[in-house]
């Protein structure tokens, strides 16, 4: 049976992120209300009711601390879940891998959205006895499987080994990526050369933590000469990286602007000269390649400079615009962004072919189409 996918009462739900979330709200949420449905976003941010942007907010309350977090706001989440009766739920959390199980054994079509890897990422959290990392990290794993092999799809936002992961209890694996979308970046203004340029400034946003390269960063800059500096945007993992970086010599020479609004951050893009992303080899960035940071630098007209491990070396060889190399490499790094900001046509070259790649290839409004096509395929296949 052909299913009219018009006006479908679709639900979020979500009680880790913030109600505007890139992935959750800008990207999957308001692409959907744009297509027509009636699309509902459950938070627990204690910022109240709302609609933005065509999108239906319901607000459960805050939580302080993880444990509440997890038993009494997905409890709350599930109760406002059932009450709203949707068609289709897409939960991003694996705290409520549990709601989602309870809303599919009630017979509704439910997806699970994966952001991560986590349990990887639980061998890394801090807060956890070393000792019980792994164990921890296996039995949930085993957890997360079981409930994956009983829901409709799984969404990941990359294929690298998530696909294969999730592969293993559920055969609709939809990779949706964290591609730019072109309809929120409209002015642009053409980058040129720096050789010429007295204040040259580096861009890293997003999460700051050292999985993510933060002394490598700050060894970077210190090691540059003075017209070199680091801008950071976004915040810490934890009070101890942050208080620890402030200590490094490096950090005289950072610009740190916190947490941005999204319409702060593209003046920020506009400002800055070129774009670091130096993980370390740890957790799920052995494997991490398309971070959404990525495709923003290159649509600004950033080189970005990216470690030269796991699957990175594919996307700089299939475009040439991005720079790879040993991100605990100091000196190799320095090497590479005096050759950028040396050479002016190198530069404008780079900068240019950056922006057409992600125009063309690497743009949210394509993924945006698969996310419809896969609650069209779940809901017809409801009807049939």
């Amino acid at each position: 049976m052909k299913l009219d996918f018009k006006m479908q009462k679709i639900c979020h739900l979500t009680t880790v992120h913030p109600r505007n979330d890139i992935r959750v709200f800008y990207k999957e949420c308001v692409s959907l209300a744009y297509f027509g449905h009636d699309i509902n976003l459950v938070v627990a941010d204690g910022k109240g009711n709302d609609l933005i942007a065509g999108v239906k907010v319901h607000d459960i309350g805050k939580l302080q601390g993880r444990l509440k977090r997890i038993l009494l706001s997905s409890f709350w989440c599930y109760k406002k879940a059932v009450e709203l009766n949707a068609r289709l739920y897409h939960f991003h959390d694996p705290e409520l891998l549990f709601v989602g199980l309870v809303l599919k054994l009630k017979g509704f079509n439910v997806v699970f959205d994966s952001h991560e890897l986590t349990g990887r990422q639980i061998k890394r959290k801090f807060y956890i006895p070393k000792l019980l990392r792994n164990i921890t990290s296996s039995i949930f794993e085993y957890i997360e499987l079981g409930v994956s092999k009983r829901l409709d799809a799984i969404v990941v936002p990359q294929e690298a080994e998530m696909v294969s992961y999730f592969g293993q209890s559920n055969t609709k694996v939809e990779v949706l990526s964290n591609y730019v979308s072109l309809s929120e970046y409209k002015n642009f203004e053409s980058k040129k050369g720096l050789s010429n340029k007295r204040n040259i400034k580096l861009l890293y946003s997003g999460t700051i933590s050292n999985d993510r390269g933060l002394s490598n960063m700050l060894d970077l800059v210190e090691f540059l000469d003075e017209r070199f500096q680091l801008i950071l945007v976004g915040g810490f993992a934890s009070k101890m990286e942050q208080e620890k970086a402030k200590k490094h010599l490096g950090w005289e020479k950072v610009d740190y602007r916190g947490l941005l609004e999204r319409s702060e951050l593209s003046s920020v893009y506009q400002e800055a000269d070129l774009g670091l992303i130096l993980f370390n080899p740890v957790g799920q960035y052995k494997v991490s390649t398309s971070p959404l940071k990525l495709f923003e630098y290159l649509l600004y007209g950033m080189p970005v400079i990216t470690p030269n491990y796991g699957a990175w070396p594919n996307f700089q060889n299939k475009h040439k615009v991005t720079f790879g190399q040993d991100v605990s490499n100091t000196n190799a790094l320095a090497e590479i962004i005096y050759t950028l900001t040396n050479n002016d046509d190198l530069y404008s070259s780079i900068s240019h072919k950056g922006r057409d790649v992600v125009q063309r290839f690497y743009n949210w409004e394509n993924e945006s189409l698969k996310l419809n096509r896969l609650y069209e395929q779940i809901l017809g296949e409801d009807h049939e």
